[in-house]
C-alpha cells in the first residue's frame, strides 16, 4: 500500500532528526525485522530525549527503509504514529508520535515494543531496550553501533513475499526469474555496511 505519509507541522522530512538539548542519557536498542531468518537486525544507540517521530526516521535510516508509507509504535497498550492522518482509516486511534519521547515511556512502560512499517506488506520490527547509558558530551542523538543484512527492497509483499523473491532468484529455471531479477535489481541480501549506514544516518540529523 502506497500511502505517503504526512510531515506533522515542525518538522522537516530533509532534515528529520534534530539534536536536542542535554538529556539525561541514552538507550541501547536492539531492532529486529520479525520473521527474517538469518535476522535482519541493527543495534542502535538514541538520546533518550527523541521523540517516537526522530526514533522512527532514525529506523528508517538504518534498516535502510524509504518512509513512502505509514508507520506505528506498539508500545506497551498504546499505539503512536501517524496520527496526523486523520482521514485514513488505519491512523485512527493512534497517539501523535511527536510529542512522546523516549524517555516518557522506556523503560518504565516496557522494555520491548514494536515498530511497523507499511500497513500493507506490515514490517514488524521487535525492538528490545538493551541498555540505559549515562549521557555523554556531545553525544550524536542517534547512531548505529551493529547490525546485519539488508532490509527488504520496498513494496516486496511483506516477508513471505520477499523471501518467495529471494527462492526465485536462486532458481534461474523458475519462470518468474527474469521478472524477479528485473525488480529486485541489484539487491544483495547480505549487504550491510556500518560506514554507510551511519553516513545515510547523518544526512537525516539536523544539529541546531
Amino acid at each position: 500500500m502506497k500511502v505517503k505519509p504526512k510531515t506533522p507541522v515542525g518538522h522537516s522530512r530533509s532534515s528529520k532528526v534534530r539534536a536536542v538539548p542535554p538529556g539525561d542519557g541514552a538507550f541501547q536498542l536492539k531492532v529486529v525485522l520479525a520473521g527474517s531468518d538469518p535476522p535482519i537486525w541493527r543495534r542502535i544507540r538514541v538520546l533518550s530525549d527523541l521523540s517516537l517521530w526522530a526514533l522512527h526516521s532514525v529506523l528508517q535510516a538504518v534498516m535502510g527503509w524509504e518512509d513512502d508509507h505509514l508507520h506505528e509504535f506498539k508500545i506497551g497498550k498504546a499505539s503512536y504514529g501517524s496520527a496526523d492522518e486523520a482521514d485514513n482509516l488505519f491512523a485512527q486511534g493512534m497517539k501523535a508520535d511527536t510529542e512522546i519521547s523516549l524517555r516518557d515511556v522506556l523503560p518504565a512502560v516496557t522494555r520491548s515494543f514494536e515498530y511497523i512499517y507499511d500497513f500493507g506488506d506490515d514490517w514488524i520490527h521487535d525492538i528490545t531496550v538493551e541498555e540505559f547509558l549515562p549521557a555523554e558530551t556531545d553525544a550524536p542523538p542517534a547512531i548505529c553501533l551493529a547490525g546485519e543484512r539488508a532490509c527488504p527492497p520496498e513494496d516486496s509483499g511483506g516477508v513471505n513475499g520477499f523471501y518467495w523473491k529471494l527462492e526465485v532468484l536462486a532458481d534461474p529455471s523458475h519462470p518468474e526469474y527474469e521478472n524477479v531479477k528485473d525488480w529486485m535489481g541489484r539487491y544483495d541480501p547480505a549487504r550491510f555496511e556500518l560506514d554507510r549506514v551511519n553516513a545515510r544516518l547523518k544526512r537525516v540529523i539536523k544539529v541546531t
